[in-house]
């Protein structure tokens, strides 16, 4: 399929003619998830594990709070339909 971005053919348009129904967003939170599933599995003393799961220590920053992956995660979960209700940002 030679394309270029001067047929300004939408993206869209391109994806059902290559007959790909999934967008990258939908990838990378089905990624995300599935290594979340792996990691929370895990045994409690793993590396992976503990880094998902400790808080950081210390004085936090003035503002929003910054967004962790475990924020990611609970947003990919409601957006795909998992959770009826997500939480706010918790300070650690």
């Amino acid at each position: 399929m030679d394309v270029t971005q001067r047929d300004h053919i939408k993206n869209m348009d391109i994806r059902a003619n290559l007959d790909i129904t999934e967008d990258i967003v939908e990838r990378i939170q089905a990624r995300r998830l599935r290594y979340f599933g792996h990691v929370a599995r895990m045994d409690q003393h793993r590396l992976p594990n503990i880094a998902l799961y400790r808080r950081v220590e210390g004085k936090t920053v003035k503002g929003r709070p910054r967004k962790r992956w475990l924020d990611n995660v609970t947003d990919d979960c409601y957006h795909r339909g998992r959770l009826e209700h997500r939480g706010g940002y918790t300070q650690s």
